[in-house]
C-alpha cells in the first residue's frame, strides 16, 4: 500500500511539475499576443508618450535644414508634419509589419510613404514654382525631385529609426505561424494533465495538489517579472534618449506589467483552488463525524 501511494505521490508531482511549466508558458504566450501582435496596445503606447507630436515636432525642426539650400520659402514647411499624419503612417506601417508576419506579404515594406505629406508637399511646391514663375525645365524638376526625396527621408527617419525591421520581423513571423498549433497543443496537454492529475491524487487530493500547481507557475513567473521591473534592467538595455528608444522601453515594460497581472491571477486562481480545498476537507470531515455518530 504504501508502495503504491509513493508512486501515485512521485507521478502527482511529476504531472505538476510538467503542468506548472506549462501554464507559465501559457503566461508568457499570453503576454506576447496582448502586446507584441497587439496593434491597439502598440498605438495606445505611442499615444502615451505623445509619440506622435514629438515625432511631427522633430520633423519640423529638421525640415528647417533645407530651407536656405532649397530655395523655397519658409512658409513652405510650416506644419508639414502633423501629429495626425504621423498617427496614421505609423498605422499603415504596422499594419504592413503584419501583414508580412501573418504571410500576406513576402518582405516588408520599410519605406513610410506618407501619401498625405507627398501631396501636400508638392501642392506647395506647384504653388511656390508658379509665384515665382519659374519655367518648366528637367533641371529644374531633377531638383524638385531631390528635394522631395530628402523630405521624404528626413520624415521617415523621424517617425522610425533608422533600423531595420526585417530580422524582428523574420521572428516575429516564425513565432506567429505557430501560434494556433502551440496554444493548441498546449490546451490540449493542459486538459490532460489536469486528468492525470485528477486520477493520480485522487478526488480528495486534486484541488490541494492543483493549488499548488497554480501558486508555483504563479510565482515562477512573478519572482523574475518582479526582478525585471524594480531592477530597471529594460532602462538599461534601452539606454538611448530617443524618442522611440522611449518608447521602446515603455512597451517592454507594459509587457512586463501585463505578464505581473497574469502572474497575479494565477495566483488568485491556485488562492481559490486551496479555498475549495478547505472547503471539501471541512465538508468531508463534517460528513464523517456524522456518519461516526449515526453508528454509535
Amino acid at each position: 500500500m504504501n508502495k503504491i501511494h509513493y508512486i501515485r505521490s512521485v507521478v502527482c508531482y511529476l504531472l505538476a511539475l510538467l503542468l506548472m511549466l506549462l501554464m507559465a508558458g501559457i503566461q508568457l504566450g499570453s503576454t506576447y499576443l496582448l502586446t507584441v501582435e497587439n496593434k491597439d496596445a502598440i498605438m495606445h503606447s505611442f499615444a502615451e508618450m505623445d509619440y506622435f507630436e514629438k515625432a511631427a515636432q522633430k520633423a519640423q525642426e529638421d525640415f528647417g535644414d533645407y530651407i536656405v539650400q532649397s530655395g523655397f520659402e519658409e512658409d513652405l514647411f510650416e506644419g508639414l508634419a502633423t501629429p495626425q499624419m504621423v498617427e496614421e503612417d505609423l498605422s499603415a506601417f504596422i499594419d504592413g509589419f503584419y501583414a508580412y508576419i501573418r504571410g500576406e506579404a513576402n518582405e516588408v515594406d520599410m519605406e513610410v510613404p506618407s501619401p498625405l505629406l507627398q501631396q501636400k508637399l508638392q501642392e506647395r511646391i506647384d504653388a511656390s514654382v508658379a509665384a515665382k514663375g519659374l519655367e518648366d525645365s528637367q533641371a529644374l524638376r531633377d531638383n524638385i525631385t531631390v528635394f522631395k526625396r530628402r523630405i521624404m527621408t528626413t520624415y521617415a527617419s523621424n517617425i522610425l529609426p533608422l533600423i531595420s525591421f526585417d530580422s524582428l520581423a523574420a521572428v516575429i513571423r516564425s513565432f506567429h505561424l505557430k501560434v494556433p498549433m502551440v496554444f493548441g497543443i498546449a490546451a490540449g496537454a493542459a486538459v490532460l494533465l489536469l486528468i492525470g492529475l485528477f486520477f493520480a491524487a485522487g478526488k480528495r487530493r486534486f484541488l490541494p495538489w492543483l493549488s499548488r500547481t497554480l501558486f508555483a507557475s504563479g510565482f515562477f513567473v512573478l519572482i523574475p517579472t518582479v526582478f525585471l521591473i524594480t531592477s530597471h534592467l529594460v532602462n538599461k538595455f534601452f539606454f538611448s534618449m530617443d524618442y522611440f528608444s522611449i518608447f521602446a522601453r515603455e512597451f517592454v515594460q507594459n509587457a512586463l506589467f501585463q505578464l505581473l497581472l497574469l502572474s497575479i491571477v494565477t495566483l488568485a486562481l491556485g488562492l481559490i483552488a486551496a479555498l475549495g480545498a478547505g472547503l471539501y476537507a471541512k465538508k468531508r470531515k463534517k460528513a464523517e463525524s456524522v456518519t461516526e455518530l449515526t453508528d454509535n
